[in-house]
């Protein structure tokens, strides 16, 4: 859904994308003018790793790919992590 301030809305969509895709890892690959993201699936008895999606960024996106990881990160840890007891 929708986040306060969200610049697109998500409610429109195309059905192709919106069921997404399960990655257990990434493959980062850098050109000249933008930035691919592969998202690589490991699957039970196959010896490859499958290709299930792939994002070609411009530089500013993947930027703000970052940020945005960065704090969510920060969420999980903080919300799947044990305070420490000194």
């Amino acid at each position: 859904m929708s986040e306060p301030g969200d610049t697109f809305d998500d409610r429109v969509f195309d059905p192709a994308v919106v069921v997404g895709v399960w990655a257990g890892s990434t493959r980062v690959h850098r050109g000249r003018d933008e930035f691919t993201v592969d998202f690589v699936r490991h699957l039970p008895g196959e010896g490859r790793p499958v290709l299930v999606a792939r994002s070609i960024l411009a530089p500013i996106a993947a930027a703000e790919l970052r940020d945005q990881l960065d704090e969510a990160w920060r969420g999980y840890y903080g919300w799947t992590m044990p305070e420490r007891a000194d």
